[in-house]
C-alpha cells in the first residue's frame, strides 16, 4: 500500500512539473512564433494583393510607433516602399504587463497616419479602416485594403 502510494505520488509530481515546461497561449492553443503568423496573413490576404514590403528593424519600430523593442518578445513589421502608400502590419508577442502601452502606441501610430493622409481620400480609407485586434499576448495592426482579411485570419490562428 505504501509503495502504491509513493510511485502514484511520484507520478503526479512528474506530470505536474512537465507541465509547467509547457507554454500555452490564453486561446489554449501552444505559443506560436510571430514569423509563422505573418506567412500565414501574407497567405490568406495573397502575396501578390501586397506592396513590396520592407522588413524593419527595431530604431524602426521606435521611430514608427514609439515602441522599445525590449517591450515585445518577438515582432515582425511590414511597411511599404511606395510613397503613395500607408500600407503596413505589425504582429506583436507583448511582454506581460506592456499591452496597454503598445495599444497606446498603435493609436497613435494610426493618428499620425490619419494626419498625413488626411488629403487623400483612397489612403485616408485604408487607414481608417485599419484593424487592430489582440488575442491573449499577440496584437495585430493592419493598414491595408486586405486588413479584414488579415484580422481574420489572425483569429482564425487562435481557434485551429
Amino acid at each position: 500500500m505504501n509503495k502504491r502510494f509513493y510511485i502514484l505520488t511520484a507520478a503526479g509530481m512528474l506530470l505536474f512539473l512537465l507541465a509547467g515546461c509547457v507554454q500555452w497561449s490564453p486561446a489554449g492553443k501552444a505559443a506560436q512564433k510571430v514569423s509563422d503568423m505573418w506567412s500565414s496573413i501574407e497567405t490568406a490576404v495573397g502575396k501578390t494583393a501586397m506592396p513590396n514590403w520592407v522588413q524593419t528593424d527595431d530604431a524602426k519600430l521606435k521611430e514608427l510607433y514609439g515602441i522599445d523593442a525590449a517591450d515585445l518578445d518577438e515582432y515582425v513589421i511590414k511597411t511599404t516602399d511606395a510613397s503613395n502608400a500607408a500600407d503596413e502590419y505589425l504582429i506583436a508577442k507583448v511582454k506581460s504587463g506592456k499591452m496597454s502601452a503598445v495599444e497606446t502606441a498603435i493609436q497613435s501610430r494610426k493618428d499620425a497616419l490619419t494626419a498625413k493622409w488626411k488629403d487623400n481620400q483612397d489612403i485616408s480609407s485604408h487607414v481608417n479602416s485599419g484593424q487592430v485586434v489582440k488575442n491573449g499576448d499577440y496584437i495585430l495592426y493592419a493598414v491595408s485594403k486586405d486588413a479584414d482579411k488579415a484580422a481574420a485570419e489572425f483569429n482564425k490562428l487562435f481557434t485551429k
